[in-house]
């Protein structure tokens, strides 16, 4: 986590403290007050419109026995909604949604795993003979890469 972390822990992981209070104030009255929740309702309902829509297709396209990966359309309507209130995307889909949905796995693949650095953390040696720390800072990368791209358009 400290790899991919590296420009600073965000409010997720930021110690308990007065820098992690003001960004707690900050994401309270500026991102999740009732007033702003409520202005993205129209998206959370038309990409619902859209999940129930895409449930219905792939319910249709099967023949007798019905078998829908809720899993994927979940994930779809997530970051759908999520993109579309936070880049006003209203007029098309988010092109690049599968490589999204793919860098949060990966993410949470090497969060969630167990390293041997993790269990021996100051030990120079596990480091050269783990890939842990190497995939964790080609993935900061390339997520890097991915948001400026995104950010630049």
């Amino acid at each position: 986590m400290k790899i991919i972390l590296k420009d600073g822990p965000g409010i997720a992981w930021a110690p308990y403290g007065d820098h992690w209070r003001q960004l707690r104030k900050v994401c309270i009255m500026e991102f999740l007050s009732a007033k702003r929740v409520h202005s993205f309702r129209p998206v959370r309902e038309e990409e619902a419109i859209r999940l129930v829509q895409s449930i219905i297709i792939s319910s249709k396209k099967t023949s007798s026995s019905v078998v829908v990966n809720l899993s994927k359309l979940i994930a779809m309507f997530v970051a759908d909604a999520s993109v579309h209130a936070i880049m006003g995307n209203a007029n098309g889909r988010f092109q690049h949604r599968d490589t999204l949905l793919q860098d949060v796995d990966e993410g949470v693949r090497l969060a969630g795993g167990l390293t041997p650095v993790d269990l021996f953390p100051s030990s120079w040696f596990v480091r050269l003979l783990t890939r842990a720390p190497q995939e964790a800072e080609d993935f900061r990368q390339s997520l890097s890469t991915f948001m400026d791209a995104l950010l630049q358009k």
